[in-house]
């Protein structure tokens, strides 16, 4: 089982933190049903990196999704 998988099955949400310049691979997130609710420029994490917040939330139409 994948670990988003399994945080779906036992949260109501689930939130990920993603550096900006790891992006390259973007559509793994949405593919899993998360949603990007915040971009910052980075002047606040250690890194110094920008980054985006992503967000999956359970609703009634939400279904468990593994590759």
């Amino acid at each position: 089982m994948l670990f988003w998988d399994w945080q779906k099955r036992h949260h109501q949400t689930c939130n990920s933190g993603r550096f900006r310049r790891t992006l390259l691979r973007e559509g793994f997130s949405e593919k899993r049903g998360f949603v990007a609710v915040k971009e910052t420029d980075g002047s606040e994490n250690e890194e110094r990196e920008p980054d985006v917040l992503y967000r999956w939330q359970r609703t009634e139409r939400t279904s468990i999704v593994s590759d």
